[in-house]
């Protein structure tokens, strides 16, 4: 009996010093990619090591990814493989695991939809089976982290911008992502060929510039680059991607496409000053709404106001280009650009609410005004612009007809504007 109590207590000694040389650990990103196929196919996103100190024997390696809460959403459970004795294996993904892949019925629906891990916490979890299904010992497990924020936008140059300096400013909005998720962004740049989308351009075509591993949301030209060609237009976004190189959020990363056209054409000043009304007067006189959605596009605007108000309020204009008119270019504080894009045919006098700080306007034609006057004729506007708050911009107008802008008090004979003025006004004086 009492040899028999030393041969269980020896087995009992032994059995524990063979499951213990089995291990396997486990490393994964902190915040790997969230697409299923990276996970199948792709190294770097976890490390699974699989030690045999023992005698040769077969293993089985499970795999387990389960959510905050505990619920086990994948599940990768290896063939029985051989290791000899003193083997050690390395896998990189699970594609090399072999074997069975399991979805919980819920992720895997989701999984069949969007080809990706939901935004959340996460927890991956090894083991070493034997032949037979039996655990040789606890699981280890590591958490990790799934983010999928929105791309980033753009903010500058706007869509169909025309863009008058070498040396253009691109801005776009910061990822919201950790700190410890550090984040760089790609800017390319295409030329656009007759027919083509932007989309073609920037996929098909031999890239006009490419900047790589940019760690501010913003980005100015490099002089010393390839200049652009005057009348051309370009295609560009942005991507933004992890310290692997893989996309770090929705849509690949990329942000929608804008497109700008340079012109070599420099500004002429045309009048400045610092207006306590800005009023536009038309020959059309007949009334009607105009809404916080309704489209105007100047040709022909004064190039710079600043601190414009109405009615003792700031006034906000933001504004930007609809059809073939010259561009607006706006500086100032807390302006919203809508760019889409209306076109609405509008005739009359009509009133526009908003708040403004810090106007200016540009154009490309640099059309003349009277220094004395600050007064400038502008031909076919149309507007096209979101306008909150409650200030009133006084007597804004819309016609085909042309235009005088004023700023402040002038005195204009109206033989100095197009024939067109001349022949509503006559000969007599125009007057704010």
């Amino acid at each position: 009996m009492a040899r028999f109590i030393s041969a269980l207590l020896i087995a009992m000694a032994f059995l524990p010093a063979v499951a213990a040389a089995q291990t396997a650990t486990v490393f994964v990103d902190p915040y790997p990619s969230p697409y299923i196929a990276d996970w199948e196919v792709q190294s770097g996103i976890f490390q699974l090591t699989v030690m045999n100190d023992a005698v040769g024997q077969e293993l089985v390696v499970v795999l387990t990814v389960q959510d905050s809460g505990g619920r086990q959403l994948l599940k990768a459970t290896s063939e029985p493989e051989f290791f000899s004795a003193n083997e050690t294996r390395i896998i990189t993904s699970v594609s090399e695991l072999g074997g069975a892949l399991d979805y919980d019925s819920g992720f895997g629906d989701d999984i069949l939809r969007t080809g990706r891990f939901p935004e959340g916490e996460f927890r991956i979890c090894v083991r070493l089976d034997d032949a037979f299904g039996t655990p040789l010992g606890p699981e280890e497990c590591v958490d990790f982290t799934i983010l999928f924020p929105d791309p980033p936008y753009l903010l500058a140059p706007f869509d169909e911008d025309l863009v008058r300096t070498s040396n253009p400013l691109f801005q776009w909005t910061p990822l919201q992502t950790p700190v410890e998720f550090p984040i760089v962004f790609r800017l390319q740049i295409a030329e656009m060929l007759d027919g083509q989308t932007s989309f073609e351009a920037l996929t098909s075509n031999v890239l006009f510039f490419e900047g790589d591993d940019l760690t501010f949301e913003s980005f100015e030209y490099p002089v010393g680059e390839a200049p652009f060609e005057d009348g051309v237009t370009y295609a560009w976004w942005v991507q933004a991607l992890d310290e692997d190189g893989l996309a770090a959020a929705a849509n690949l990363g990329r942000s929608e496409i804008w497109t700008f056209t340079y012109s070599s054409d420099e500004l002429e000043l045309i009048g400045s000053g610092d207006p306590q009304s800005l009023r536009f007067v038309s020959a059309d006189q007949a009334n009607g709404p105009l809404s916080d959605f309704d489209t105007m596009s100047f040709d022909r605007v004064v190039s710079e106001l600043n601190t414009l108000t109405a009615a003792g309020a700031p006034i906000e204009i933001p504004l930007a280009l609809d059809g073939d008119f010259a561009p607006i270019s706006i500086a100032g504080v807390s302006i919203y650009i809508d760019t889409q894009r209306k076109s609405l045919a509008m005739r009359g006098k009509h009133q526009l609410r908003g708040k403004t700080f810090d106007v200016m306007f540009s154009s490309y034609w640099g059309t003349r005004a009277d220094p004395r006057s600050k007064a400038l004729a502008i031909k076919g506007p149309q507007f096209e612009g979101f306008f909150p708050g409650d200030g009133l911009l006084d007597e804004l107008a819309t016609s085909n007809a042309w235009f005088i802008v004023s700023c402040g008090d002038f005195t204009l004979k109206s033989s100095e504007l197009p024939p067109e003025v001349q022949d509503f006004y006559g000969d007599e004086e125009i007057s704010a």
